[in-house]
């Protein structure tokens, strides 16, 4: 008797008190796997584009290495915490905060560079690894919360 409406990624379904439809799951684990693709790959192509950089700044291998090893200086910080925040206010508000954070750090990286240096790109790079820190135990309490 008690029906309500939730939205999934094809359509509309009205679901039952206490159920949550299963299309909205899949879509939420989907969303949660693009999301750690994303973080992934943003991760691991500096690899990739920061020889250019290097190049382009240049940078010395010291100095793309104090670039490289930013990233792992914030990631552990916002871990623990990021998970914990996660299971307070909701994976999917979460998630959706850090990835516009790390969006942010992403984008802001080159002309941080260009204008400021490494150190500003360092910032950048520092600014990513704290805001996907919380990425797998906020995937980790939405797969939880299945």
């Amino acid at each position: 008797a008690n029906a309500r409406v939730v939205c999934s990624a094809s359509a509309a379904v009205p679901v039952a008190e206490g159920e949550v439809s299963k299309n909205f799951r899949w879509a939420m684990v989907a969303m949660t796997a693009l999301a750690l693709t994303l973080s992934i790959s943003n991760r691991t192509m500096l690899s990739v584009a920061g020889l250019s950089m290097a190049e382009q700044f240049s940078w010395s291998a010291k100095e793309f290495g104090a670039l490289q090893s930013a990233y792992l200086m914030g990631y552990p910080l916002t871990q623990m915490v990021g998970g914990a925040l996660g299971d307070k206010i909701g994976a999917k508000v979460l998630f959706t905060v850090i990835v516009l954070l790390w969006s942010v750090a992403t984008f802001a990286m080159p002309p941080a560079a260009m204008h400021g240096g490494l150190a500003a790109a360092c910032v950048c790079r520092f600014l990513f690894g704290m805001a996907t820190g919380p990425s797998l135990p906020i995937a980790h309490t939405s797969v939880a919360a299945w």
